[in-house]
């Protein structure tokens, strides 16, 4: 898992280094997580991973948030129903078992360990907010599970790197810079004002916005 995670750096610092657009950026990254995750279901050992493949997911379908947590899992069950339909990944169909965290981030890892408590988890996907993500840090690490697809735009996930974590989505410093960027050099706007919550998320939201 070490040389996967090396495999998916080295794979963004490249596009980095090619496209200034995020948008252009995250439609390559895309394409090119999805073809390494085949390649990664294909060198796996038969051993370990038999029939379905299965991934756990841990995000707010109860709460403030319930409405974001649904629609992610959702949008994964669309997806895995395409490709179970065309057969699958190599033969294996994909499954989802999904938790509720309640929008309490001290749940997910308590929810985390017991997904990964059923036979053949394969990685973990969707899971949602900052702080939640945070708490789950420590168990990739432990476990040395992939993460994929968290979906957060804080910066510390990303200035701070781990192999197990793969973001599929940019920051909120490159959503920035792009749409700053397009404000000013497209439509020469030099007067930009900004409209945030007013808590944790805001406030970062806010700061990446500052720079």
């Amino acid at each position: 898992m070490a040389a996967w995670g090396e495999c998916v750096r080295s794979i963004l610092l490249l596009l980095h280094s090619f496209f200034q657009s995020a948008v252009q950026t995250m439609a390559c990254v895309y394409l090119i997580f999805f073809t390494l995750i085949f390649s990664l279901v294909s060198t796996r050992s038969d051993d370990h991973f038999v029939g379905e493949l299965i991934f756990g997911q841990v995000a707010p379908f109860s709460g403030d948030q319930q409405y974001v947590g649904t629609q992610v899992r959702a949008g994964i069950l669309a997806a895995f129903k395409e490709v179970n339909n065309k057969g699958g990944v190599h033969g294996r169909q994909l499954q989802l078992v999904s938790l509720d965290d309640h929008c309490n981030p001290e749940d997910v890892p308590i929810k985390t360990r017991q997904l990964l408590d059923i036979p053949n988890m394969f990685a973990l996907i969707g899971f949602y907010g900052a702080d939640g993500i945070m708490e789950l840090l420590p168990i990739l690490n432990e476990q040395q599970i992939t993460n994929i697809a968290p979906l957060t735009g804080s910066s510390a996930f990303r200035h701070n790197f781990n192999q197990y974590n793969v973001h599929v989505r940019t920051g909120y410093d490159d959503e920035t810079l792009a749409m700053v960027n397009f404000l000013i050099t497209r439509k020469a706007v030099m007067h930009i004002g900004i409209w945030y919550e007013d808590d944790a998320f805001g406030g970062t939201a806010m700061k990446e916005r500052k720079k």
